[in-house]
């Protein structure tokens, strides 16, 4: 009896194993823009010992080679949804002098792509960083934020 409970618990074990690391794997494969359009990856980081937060941006083409990968540090910053705004607000002032014409941001946030997307004035705490974000992104004839999960570098 025992033993058929250890084997039991095994079996469970690894079939629980099994379907993580699957999940995992399904959301942490990079999936490549269209033919043409670059994609910006951005996230940011609190420090709140140091009273400071780091943003970083990757920006890929659709072969997945890297065109920049930079990160920079913010003081003042201690709110999750700011420093990921900070993080496309930093990555759009790179792509705009660069002249991309189709480009995709992606964000771990879907509280943030839900802002950016929506056509309405933003009325949250960001509301500036959001407005400030938008009017960067008309500078880019066409500028799309999607949601991808955290795994999805």
């Amino acid at each position: 009896m025992a033993i058929d409970k250890a084997l039991s618990i095994t079996v469970e074990y690894k079939e629980v194993r099994d379907v993580r690391h699957l999940r995992k794997t399904k959301y942490s494969c990079w999936q490549p823009p269209s033919l043409g359009v670059l994609k910006l990856h951005v996230d940011g980081a609190i420090f709140e010992d140091q009273d400071r937060a780091s943003v970083g941006m990757l920006l890929r083409n659709d072969r997945g080679v890297v065109l920049f990968s930079t990160s920079k540090k913010e003081n003042g910053v201690n709110d999750p949804m700011g420093v990921k705004l900070l993080a496309i607000l930093r990555g759009l002032q790179l792509c705009i002098p660069m002249g991309i014409l189709d480009l995709v941001i992606e964000s771990d946030s879907l509280m943030l792509v839900g802002e950016l997307n929506n056509i309405s004035e933003s009325r949250s705490a960001w509301g500036h960083l959001v407005h400030e974000v938008k009017e960067l992104m008309k500078r880019i004839p066409r500028c799309l934020v999607q949601h991808k999960g955290r795994y999805g570098k």
